[in-house]
């Protein structure tokens, strides 16, 4: 009941009063029905955010905590999303959207609707959605559960390029088909003395127009902010560029605001092996942070493993361009044929298009063992943040500001 009491709300803010024409949308599958039609624009969305804002926070409400729990790693991996129930499954060039559920890899569910024509219909959740194994533990949910995420197909619909899933983090596998570092909407209080901040896309409305790849908008709630994204994709055969334009509204102040975060899996590489019992080189998804300064340097710092978290700093003012890369690209070097590092090898580079940006770029090096982490190229393009996450984090920071909610 809590969770539909958030879309009534969600509805309600968004669509502000205004009556609701027909729907020019396309025909969407028998097996996932869509809501009634509801006017929808990122403007609507960013005066929804800010709406939000002015309200104390709430966590998101949802099923159970200790059946969602119960669906771990494994049993989370069997699920799978009905191929007759993609979103866009039957449109030209291979576009298709598929839903990921709950679980303990993503605990939280989220909103997900589609947009055509200035018009935004959600897509109810259903159990009949997906196909569990009889044993699976996700069936104590039944339509309890929800959905955690989505990813975007390639044109095999059996592979994605670009997923959405738990927390503000998205992925691409772009242009190699393979999956490496991550990113985040926002990272705030990141290596300090303090608990970290983990804001989370709680709603997101997908829209296919004849211009992109895809468009997302999504939602941003935490205890300390709230805050509308829209993020354009576009694919080429050098890789993917996101053009994100960002909306933050703080309810308090923050001690760190890291803008453009990106998180990548680093447990150790040539120079400073320490696991005995492991026959590979190396392991990791990206070895090193390139950053292009805004007077035109070009700066490599080589990524680490060390005994206790580790905080470096390089100020810039007007960066051209920073990220997360894995510079050495020979399969000897890694000896992995199942995951195959030595494929993740095309950098995220975040490039501010703000101008008059000064700040630095932190990076913090925790204690890390190999994880499913996922790569992604892009470029961000805002108002007042970019996102992309990494084993070794690094983001960009300014000073922290709170806009008047």
């Amino acid at each position: 009941m809590e969770s539909l009491n958030r879309r009534a709300a969600m509805a309600a803010l968004l669509a502000a009063g205004v009556s609701s024409p027909a729907l020019a949308a396309p025909i969407w599958p028998a097996g996932a029905p869509l809501g009634a039609p509801r006017p929808f624009s990122f403007e609507r969305l960013k005066a929804a955010a800010l709406a939000l804002a002015r309200r104390p926070h709430r966590a998101p409400a949802g099923p159970p905590a200790e059946l969602v729990h119960a669906v771990d790693y494994d049993a989370f991996g069997r699920i799978t999303y009905r191929p007759a129930a993609t979103l866009w499954g039957d449109a030209p060039g291979g576009r298709g959207v598929r839903l990921f559920p709950i679980g303990r890899p993503a605990p939280i569910a989220v909103d997900i609707n589609v947009v055509s024509d200035g018009m935004a219909r959600a897509v109810p959740y259903a159990e009949s959605l997906f196909d569990l194994p009889a044993d699976s533990p996700a069936r104590a949910l039944g339509d309890r559960g929800g959905f955690a995420g989505f990813k975007a197909l390639n044109a095999d619909r059996r592979t994605d390029w670009i997923a959405y899933l738990g927390a503000s983090y998205f992925r691409s596998a772009d242009p190699f088909n393979q999956y490496g570092l991550s990113a985040r909407g926002l990272a705030l209080d990141t290596a300090t003395a303090g608990p970290e901040d983990f804001p989370v896309f709680t709603s997101f409305w997908l829209e296919e127009p004849a211009d992109a790849d895809l468009v997302v908008y999504a939602l941003l709630d935490g205890p300390s902010v709230a805050g509308a994204y829209r993020i354009g994709h576009r694919r080429s055969p050098a890789g993917l560029v996101q053009d994100i334009d960002v909306q933050l509204h703080f309810r308090r102040g923050v001690a760190r605001l890291g803008l453009a975060p990106l998180t990548s899996m680093y447990w150790y590489g040539q120079s400073d092996r320490t696991p005995a019992d492991d026959w590979r080189p190396q392991i990791h998804d990206s070895d090193g942070l390139a950053i292009w300064t805004g007077a035109g340097e070009r700066i490599w710092r080589p990524l680490a493993d060390p005994p206790r978290v580790i905080v470096n700093a390089f100020a810039d003012r007007g960066p051209r361009g920073f990220g997360l890369m894995q510079r050495d690209r020979n399969f000897e070097d890694y000896q992995d044929d199942g995951v195959f590092y030595d494929r993740r090898r095309r950098p995220a580079r975040r490039s501010p298009i703000a101008t008059g940006c000064t700040g630095r770029t932190r990076n913090r090096r925790p204690t890390a063992s190999p994880a499913s982490s996922p790569p992604a190229r892009a470029r961000a393009a805002g108002r007042v943040s970019r996102s992309r996450r990494g084993g070794a984090s690094w983001w960009w920071i300014s000073p922290a500001r709170r806009s008047p909610a």
